[in-house]
């Protein structure tokens, strides 16, 4: 199993890089590229909190990046802590979606923009 407070931890600092992103001011000619980076280090935060549950859980989980899938695999055997944990989130936004609906908008943001970006000097990403 992962650790958990190392997933927890590493999380919590790919949240807070993501967050800095989008602060007023953060980059004052930002790029759109600069966007990307806030996006992809929140997606990435996203994953490593959904499979910090799992691994508290002692839950196994397949090695992927897609967020819905995480969070059904953790919600499917945990139904009364999925219901708190989505819950708790949906009170601090303001949406029409669903809390699946969300998860599923960015469930691959990850993948699509860290691992498929064309970078021309070196080629694409593997």
């Amino acid at each position: 199993m992962y650790d958990s407070k190392t997933m927890f931890e590493l999380g919590y600092a790919f949240m807070n890089a993501g967050e800095a992103t989008f602060r007023e001011g953060v980059f004052e000619n930002r790029s759109k590229y600069q966007n990307i980076a806030g996006v992809v280090n929140l997606a990435f935060a996203c994953e490593l909190f959904l499979k910090c549950l799992l691994s508290v859980e002692e839950e196994p989980f397949k090695k992927m990046h897609t967020l819905l899938e995480l969070w059904k695999t953790y919600a499917d055997s945990y139904i009364d802590n999925a219901r708190e944990i989505k819950n708790s989130v949906m009170t601090q936004i303001i949406t029409d979606l669903s809390f699946e609906e969300l998860l599923q908008a960015d469930s691959n943001v990850f993948y699509n923009y860290r691992l498929k970006l064309p970078i021309p000097q070196m080629g694409s990403v593997p």
